[in-house]
């Protein structure tokens, strides 16, 4: 939706919730009268949509489809032939849903990571097997070991439940957008205590279930990465820092050249971005965000076009505000600026240079307003 769907969505939507509740002497004895339509001021309001002209707007209420007039100011329940109507009326794009496997490999549990990655030229699967990574070719079925030596408290290409269930670490395995290259995970578990978990209590025999978890002051697993050239067919080990940190959220920078991820330090005070060249193993910081007590681990870094830039989301004042600053480390401005919180971005309008966020800046902490800033601050 654009900036100004998005405005108008806004007004009419506060106008349709001034107008009297449809349902107003309706419910008696907690019992609604036969025929009667929903009230607007109960439950949760879901699916707003525009109709095509622009004359309705349609939304779901307690499980059913809703039609607001904006004209007349009036809400009427939608009938199916309305709703088929509306639904044809919807925008091609929709949120890709989850159906419990990746690319055709199966989704892993919680706390866990997916054991194979398909390399994006789909000549290629990655796969952590026993603990190692094994090269797969999808034509040939031919294998290259990556690794060896690896096991349950020394492994490649996985991480651990903890990293999975705290930290959303889904992958442990990550392809260069030309397939040409492999990051993978090194880590090395043993310094952490095992676990231990009765299964099937049900049945006539248990099982035991072990598991390297981190307790409270107890040591954490030393995390690494490395990076494995299909062509030179050779593993570059990458210099990661300290050993008592948490390495996570992999992602690439615009133009593939170089991965991204967070780092953070065991109280999560300090998060550095890091920039990983895959050529050399090299890294650098991007950015850093300190707190005196916890420092969010997964601030908004969104770039702009030019693949150069990007908005950041910092709280060194005390209050969630964002900044524009480029990938080679340096910031360009403080765009937002205040004694309140900024909830979200709304919009970014590079042609005319502008950035719409969202920010409870009202004397008023309930009532959340719509500001906008040049991208020069």
């Amino acid at each position: 939706m654009g900036m100004r769907g998005w405005v108008l969505s806004a007004i009419a939507f506060s106008l349709f919730l001034s107008i009297p509740s449809p349902l107003q002497g309706q419910v008696r004895s907690g019992r609604r009268r036969s025929g009667g339509r929903q009230a607007a001021d109960k439950g949760r309001i879901s699916r707003v949509e525009w109709s095509k002209d622009g004359k309705y707007l349609f939304y779901t209420n307690q499980g059913k489809r809703f039609k607001f007039d904006l004209g007349a100011r009036k809400v009427s329940l939608m009938g199916k032939d309305e709703k088929a109507a509306s639904r044809r009326r919807r925008p091609p794009f929709r949120r890709p849903r989850d159906r419990g496997r990746y690319r055709g490999i199966p989704r892993p549990g919680r706390g866990r990571q997916y054991s194979a990655e398909p390399s994006p030229d789909g000549k290629w699967i990655a796969r952590c097997r026993d603990w190692n990574v094994v090269l797969e070719k999808v034509k040939t079925k031919e294998t290259v070991r990556v690794t060896v030596g690896g096991n349950r408290k020394f492994r490649y290409g996985t991480a651990n439940w903890v990293y999975g269930e705290e930290l959303n670490v889904r992958h442990g395995m990550w392809w260069s957008p030309d397939s040409k290259k492999l990051v993978f995970y090194v880590f090395d578990e043993r310094p952490v205590k095992d676990f231990y978990l009765t299964r099937n209590l049900t049945k006539v025999y248990t099982t035991l279930d072990v598991e390297g978890y981190m307790k409270a002051g107890t040591p954490n697993p030393v995390v690494s990465l490395a990076i494995y050239d299909l062509e030179k067919k050779k593993v570059t080990p990458v210099d990661t820092g300290k050993a008592d940190q948490y390495l996570f959220r992999m992602r690439f920078a615009p133009g593939g050249k170089e991965l991204l991820f967070n780092r953070t330090d065991r109280r999560q005070k300090r998060l550095d971005v890091i920039a990983l060249d895959l050529e050399t193993g090299k890294t650098r910081v991007v950015v850093t965000e300190t707190q005196a007590t916890w420092q969010k681990n997964d601030p908004l870094m969104r770039f702009l076009d030019d693949g150069k830039r990007f908005l950041w989301e910092t709280e060194k004042t005390g209050w969630r505000q964002y900044e524009l600053r480029r990938l080679d480390g340096s910031r360009v401005c403080t765009l937002t600026r205040g004694n309140y919180p900024s909830a979200g971005v709304v919009l970014v309008d590079e042609k005319k240079g502008l950035l719409f966020y969202s920010a409870y800046s009202d004397k008023n902490p309930l009532c959340l307003q719509l500001h906008m800033v040049r991208l020069d601050g």
